[in-house]
């Protein structure tokens, strides 16, 4: 699990896009990356749209499956999946309700047969969002020995949708350690001769502390920019930090 929670938005998207089977996020077991005993491989998060895209791949995911336990059970039922619906883990006939089959008894008392649904997209880097921020800060400044302290900051992002809350707002609140960071604190220094760097340690390379952070972060999520996929949202990773630095 990153910082941002992508790891979490993907199955609380998963649950929701599978609320015809009535799944609840505590019903969804996460693969760990590169458990190859219980998943794929797949790629690790390394970017800002890791939530989004989980979300969206989610969503289409899930209308395949319903897809597919439709052609199933109207095989079973004798009808066609135009002619069925499911619902609260049930599949039943549009025109006479009362007609129904459970999803799970379904799949536990005929062949068993385990549904495996592959899904792959990429993102559409036309129409993708991207992280529109703001940030304000309160600063001191000692103007005998020039020594800067941030004391207050407000980080507003706005995302589009938001994925997982208390993710993005820690991920807001976190990213400005590297943001202050790397105005303040973090500098290489080069021996002009060589070009050898001096200072390529953790004694030497100055980096923020906990007693460096500001006293007090605001985080500040919006939900006003409507991107692409159902959910809408855009990506803030990187975006976190930029107005800091």
């Amino acid at each position: 699990e990153t910082g941002a929670g992508g790891n979490s938005a993907a199955v609380f998207a998963c649950a929701e896009n599978l609320h015809y089977l009535n799944i609840k996020p505590e019903d969804i077991l996460w693969t760990p990356l590169g458990d190859t005993e219980l998943g794929l491989r797949d790629n690790a998060p390394t970017d800002s749209v890791v939530s989004f895209l989980y979300a969206e791949a989610m969503a289409e995911g899930a209308q395949k499956l319903k897809s597919e336990i439709l052609r199933r059970v109207g095989e079973y039922m004798e009808k066609s999946p135009e002619e069925l619906e499911i619902e609260d883990g049930y599949v039943f006939e549009k025109v006479k309700p009362e007609n129904r089959i459970g999803v799970e008894w379904f799949m536990l008392h005929t062949d068993c047969v385990p549904i495996h649904i592959h899904h792959a997209r990429h993102n559409v880097r036309e129409e993708a969002g991207l992280p529109f921020g703001a940030w304000f800060a309160d600063v001191e400044v000692d103007i005998e020995t020039g020594q800067v302290e941030v004391t207050d900051m407000v980080v507003l992002n706005d995302v589009g949708c938001v994925m997982h809350a208390s993710g993005a707002e820690s991920h807001q609140i976190s990213g400005q350690a590297m943001g202050i960071g790397e105005v303040l604190f973090e500098e290489l220094h080069y021996d002009k001769e060589t070009g050898t760097v001096l200072n390529n340690n953790y004694i030497d390379y100055k980096m923020m502390t906990m007693a460096d952070f500001p006293k007090q972060i605001t985080p500040v999520l919006i939900e006003e920019w409507k991107g692409l996929g159902k959910y809408g949202a855009a990506g803030m990773a990187e975006g976190a930090f930029t107005g800091a630095g």
